[in-house]
């Protein structure tokens, strides 16, 4: 049966449905647009009333069972599956999303995007229950609510939605309650810091107190609005301390050489340091209920190339004479030290979020690296952008190639969404994204 615009049906009503697959389709032309699906459980408030009820590629499966992520088939398809007698009574209705993912950062818009449908099949048999086509109205949208499963009575039905919004799978997040927003609080320090530097006339960051976070950026715009529903449905993190020196930033980061004794880097650029015989690097993060991972990809002189992390954290007593000190199961620091820089070519540092952490920014982490070089310079490399739904980013990387510096890049470049290939460094210290193994933790 096929459904149009605003249209409300029956959905389970009169059927024995032990499961309903829901397969979300599309065709484009342009391959670089990256396009996800996902479901929010929402309660009687229109509201996903804790993380756990955003179902993705990232969170694939909720508590209850009822709604499950089963990913990607091909590369025009998602599908999800739903059990009704599973759903929880709290959940009242589930919104089915697609998102493109950067989609405004990269000019990327569903205006570019044909034949979207969403198809609801018996999981046991395959029959079509139903099918909802729409979309060529879509202008520069990066989001769209595909439609509405909801509660009436003891039956569930169907309204075919196929409304657009502006700002990608973030401003659906916020507009059904989930906390995504980190920056505001920055903002308003950084507009502060802004206002006491022109009354003084001194730097901004001079202006602050040492353990300040680095300048933010903007949040995106929510919805404006949010798909109607039926009048008859149913309807403390942990402190890392920091030494009391204060943080100059290199509000234009050159390779020339300062001398600092803390410089901060929070936009991609780079700075010469003193090469020092030994180095350490930290990955410091403020979230005590995340677990990330510290990852030293490295190039030796001879052109070994390889990484230090959890698996094999390395030893300062053979080559390349890198050691992971531990590993983190919950908020703080991971530490590698670096006990032969003139053994080494070039090193990458990146982090990993595993999927157990569910979504979420590592900016909103507070996560950064920090490079030591034991001679009283240390660099801090912060992150700017607020990417929810990437496992990996690659924060900084050393050139030791120099005579007696080592130039430290801000690098921040993060993975494809939905994407757990590790990034790889390659022996002319040149790096890429998504394009190494898959190794899960724990297993």
């Amino acid at each position: 049966m096929n459904v149009m615009k605003g249209q409300r049906t029956d959905l389970t009503k009169g059927q024995h449905l032990n499961e309903i697959t829901l397969e979300l389709g599309w065709t484009t032309d342009n391959a670089e647009i990256e396009i996800d699906g996902a479901a929010f459980l929402l309660s009687d408030r229109d509201i996903c009333e804790e993380d756990g009820d955003f179902v993705f590629y990232g969170q694939p499966t909720h508590a209850s069972g009822a709604v499950r992520h089963g990913g990607k088939v091909g590369e025009r398809r998602e599908v999800l599956t739903f059990a009704p007698s599973l759903m929880p009574e709290t959940v009242h209705k589930i919104a089915l999303t697609l998102t493109i993912h950067d989609g405004e950062e990269n000019g990327h818009f569903f205006r570019d995007v044909h034949d979207i449908h969403i198809r609801c099949l018996n999981a046991e048999n395959g029959r079509e229950l139903l099918k909802f086509e729409f979309g060529e109205e879509l202008e520069r949208e990066t989001a769209i609510v595909t439609a509405e499963l909801y509660r009436h009575k003891e039956e569930w039905k169907f309204a075919a939605v196929g409304s657009g919004y502006n700002g990608g799978l973030e401003a659906l997040c916020e507009s059904y309650g989930l906390d995504v927003a980190d920056d505001s609080e920055d903002e308003d320090i950084e507009q502060e810091k802004a206002a006491s530097a022109a009354e003084t006339g001194t730097d901004a960051e001079d202006a602050t107190a040492s353990n300040d976070a680095p300048p933010q950026s903007s949040q995106t715009a929510a919805p404006s609005e949010k798909a109607g529903s039926e009048p008859d449905s149913a309807g403390a993190s942990a402190d890392v301390p920091a030494p009391p020196v204060r943080r100059v930033e290199l509000s234009k980061p050159t390779g020339s050489p300062v001398v600092l004794e803390k410089i901060q880097l929070s936009k991609p650029g780079s700075v010469s340091i003193r090469k020092s015989d030994s180095a350490m690097a930290m990955l410091v993060w403020e979230n005590p209920s995340k677990d990330l991972d510290l990852y030293c990809f490295y190039v030796t002189k001879s052109g070994e190339c390889g990484k230090v992390y959890y698996k094999n954290r390395g030893s300062g007593q053979r080559p390349p004479y890198i050691e992971l000190d531990r590993d983190s199961r919950g908020a703080g620091q991971e530490t590698i030290r670096l006990y032969r820089t003139d053994e080494l070519k070039y090193v990458l540092f990146c982090a990993y979020s595993a999927v157990s952490n569910g979504f979420g920014s590592f900016k909103g982490m507070k996560a950064r690296a920090v490079v030591d070089n034991g001679e009283g310079q240390r660099v801090e490399s912060w992150l700017q952008k607020k990417n929810m739904f990437s496992y990996w980013v690659a924060i900084a990387k050393i050139d030791f190639t120099g005579e007696d510096r080592m130039e430290v890049s801000q690098v921040e470049t993060y993975s494809k969404s939905g994407v757990e290939n590790s990034p790889l460094l390659y022996a002319d210290g040149r790096f890429e994204m998504n394009v190494g193994p898959v190794e899960f933790k724990g297993r």
